[in-house]
């Protein structure tokens, strides 16, 4: 049967070259080539991936010698049947995302991120577009060659959340109803045999988590989210699956969705998706996500109780439980929240109690307004689900008598931020009024103690993404305080341009080439690429390149005699964060000049990076994106989790380019590679698509 399939394959190759041949010709308008083309056996009613013939096109480019020979060769190669109509083709529309971002807790400032189309690494979900309504059967030939595949069991060792995601969603009318229940039915056994886990990998998986954390590395001016984007770009297989999971539900596959969203529970070691895991629960086997959680709960180990207290929140917010049952997961959170016994879960069940929106929260959560004993890591979560989810606005005094410091103050100074940040965020008054006192002043008092931590660059971060009018009022106020060349009038500049204040563009313009401020330039590029000014993309260009600098042999021998500690390892790790970002950016500027950039990416060192940039170009609107989109089917991406990243990538690269830009010859090119690849489930979406 292989041989079969590797027979069938090969002569289709072979036709769909000169078809390709054929199309491309009359895209770059050369007749001389289309006719070469069709001498050598290309089919004259060859179609583009959009479903317009090569006839229909030489007609658009009013190429009237080769209509002509067209014509005349489909006279000639009619058959006796009646055509197969074409497939229908989804139109192009919002692209579905890889990876969804692992948020992280940051200290420092950080680029506020424009709305995108992710992440990778750093990436928001969008919707997938909606096939057409009526499934169309594929024609003749290429439907006998997809089953040929099917036949050889060719998606049955390669799980691919990609690819089911597909044929769910715009690919369920490329195949026939039954052609799309076999390919489902060999993908869910995958899965169920990749979710069958060894304890070596139950730790490999653990690990990932630390490995995406400790990526994350600070520099002089600015922390990123760079270790967010590493770890969402450790965790963005595991995020695929868990989304088409979902599609299987809706597929008719919810005991085998259930299956995985129960190992995810247990083996899934990224918080922000063991939660996606309980919805998934939730909703196929709600019982079932009580009776393991309710149990957990009871676990020896203070991080298993903690888990199972913020997942308990989830489930309590997802509707699918009984009266009863709902009833005692809130008085299991609000068991926790409070007892000497329990002080070590509080945090934990004060964050179930906040997602579960259940309003018998709020008097649990109140016990935590005030009082001696009362850690401030408890109280603050507290506050904050009072004011912002159950709109309790009596914390609002408690909050602006927080925000009060002084030499007899005994508020922490972290107190003081935390309250202002949540009064900014209610668009309470006191909330800004202390900004403006904090940022106005530039230099420390005689009364202020030496160790008091400098907030202002926290401070502009939060006027910058919870101000709003207010916000930039306040950061006009304080740009004349700081001195031309001050890095910190620079940052308010920079966040009064993404407020959409250009007084100060040329003062942040000029501040892109400054070798200190490495991230607040990639903040600065798309600051001012918002405005259309996209002169910060040369910088990017310089960070790209940016290394360690080396170190000869000798020096290295009197570092180590000295004790010092080689710090290019870190750096290079923070420099792989920067290119990260960058890449990030490239994507959410979306410009002409940002695919090459993104592509030199392709061949970075880190392969982090390199799976970012393939994933930003996917983000890119624009056909200056496909070359690159070329090379990422050529590019390695690593391992995670024991497994390659190949698969799911170049399926995304595929699908997203078929999806984009369905009539460049660039893109039926792109797709013929997926055939070529080592990976059956790519090779399976790219014959689907080739049809």
């Amino acid at each position: 049967m292989s041989i079969l399939v590797g027979l069938l394959a090969l002569e289709a190759q072979a036709g769909r070259s000169e078809d390709n041949a054929l199309l491309s010709a009359i895209m770059r308008s050369d007749e001389a080539a289309a006719a070469k083309a069709l001498k050598n056996g290309a089919n004259p009613q060859a179609r583009m991936l959009s479903g317009e013939t090569a006839l229909g096109l030489a007609e658009k480019k009013g190429l009237s010698k080769t209509v002509e020979l067209l014509k005349t060769k489909s006279v000639q190669t009619a058959p006796a049947q009646p055509q197969t109509p074409p497939p229908v083709v989804a139109a192009p529309a919002k692209e579905p995302a890889v990876a969804p971002a692992a948020p992280i807790e940051e200290v420092k400032p950080e680029p506020v991120q424009a709305e995108e189309p992710p992440a990778p690494a750093a990436a928001e979900k969008v919707e997938a577009p909606q096939a057409a309504p009526t499934p169309q059967e594929p024609p003749r030939e290429a439907n006998a060659n997809i089953q040929a595949m099917l036949d050889s069991k060719i998606l049955l060792g390669d799980y691919n959340g990609i690819v089911v995601d597909f044929l769910v969603k715009e690919g369920k009318n490329k195949l026939s109803p039954d052609q799309r229940q076999q390919a489902l039915d060999q993908l869910v056994a995958a899965l169920k045999e990749k979710t069958q886990v060894s304890k070596d990998e139950q730790l490999t998986m653990a690990l990932g988590t630390l490995v995406g954390i400790g990526m994350g590395a600070a520099n002089d001016d600015v922390v990123s989210d760079a270790g967010s984007s590493v770890e969402s770009s450790y965790a963005s297989e595991w995020a695929t699956w868990v989304d088409a999971a979902f599609n299987l539900i809706h597929a008719g596959y919810a005991e085998e969705a259930a299956n995985f969203f129960q190992f995810g529970l247990q083996h899934i070691p990224y918080p922000e998706l063991k939660a996606e895991c309980v919805k998934g629960l939730a909703q196929a086997r709600p019982n079932e996500a009580y009776n393991f959680l309710m149990a957990a709960t009871a676990k020896p180990t203070e991080e298993e109780v903690n888990t199972a207290l913020r997942l308990l929140g989830y489930l309590a917010a997802s509707g699918t439980l009984s009266k009863e049952k709902q009833d005692a997961v809130i008085g299991k959170l609000i068991e926790f929240s409070q007892g000497m016994l329990h002080t070590i879960y509080f945090r934990a069940a004060i964050y179930g109690l906040d997602v579960s929106g259940d309003p018998r929260a709020v008097e649990a959560l109140s016990r935590f307004k005030k009082g001696l004993g009362i850690a401030s890591e408890d109280r603050r979560p507290a506050l904050r689900s009072l004011l912002l989810t159950y709109h309790d606005n009596s914390v609002v005094g408690i909050l602006e008598g927080m925000t009060k410091g002084g030499f007899v103050s005994l508020n922490n100074p972290y107190d003081q931020l935390f309250a202002a940040r949540l009064l900014i965020e209610a668009g309470n008054d006191t909330g800004f009024q202390w900004a403006q006192t904090k940022l106005e002043k530039t230099a420390k008092g005689f009364f202020d103690s030496k160790d008091e931590p400098d907030f202002r660059p926290d401070i502009v971060r939060i006027l910058v993404e919870h101000g709003g009018e207010k916000g930039l009022k306040v950061l006009k106020a304080a740009f004349p305080k700081y001195k031309n060349g001050d890095w910190l009038q620079t940052w308010i500049a920079t966040g009064m341009l993404e407020l959409g204040d250009k007084t100060e563009i040329q003062l942040v313009r000029a501040s892109l080439n400054n070798p200190s401020w490495d991230y607040t330039a990639v903040r600065i590029a798309e600051a001012l690429a918002k405005h259309g000014d996209y002169s910060g993309i040369p910088a990017l260009q310089d960070l790209i390149e940016k290394r360690p600098p080396k170190k000869s042999a000798g020096m290295q021998v009197l570092s180590a005699l000295a004790g010092e500690k080689d710090k290019t390892p870190d750096e290079n790790r923070r420099l792989a964060d920067l290119r990260i970002q960058i890449a990030n950016g490239l994507a959410r500027i979306n410009r002409p000049e940002c695919a090459p950039l993104l592509a030199k990416l392709l061949g970075d060192e880190n392969y982090y990076v390199r799976s970012t940039a393939a994933l930003a170009l996917t983000e890119l609107t624009r056909p200056d994106a496909l070359s690159g989109l070329s090379r990422a089917m050529k590019t390695d991406f690593g391992l995670v989790n024991q497994r390659s990243r190949n698969p799911e990538i170049w399926a995304h690269v595929v699908r997203l380019a078929a999806m984009r830009f369905p009539e460049n010859a660039t893109t039926l090119e792109i797709v013929n590679q997926g055939a070529q690849e080592p990976s059956p489930s790519v090779q399976f979406l790219s014959a689907v698509l080739q049809q």
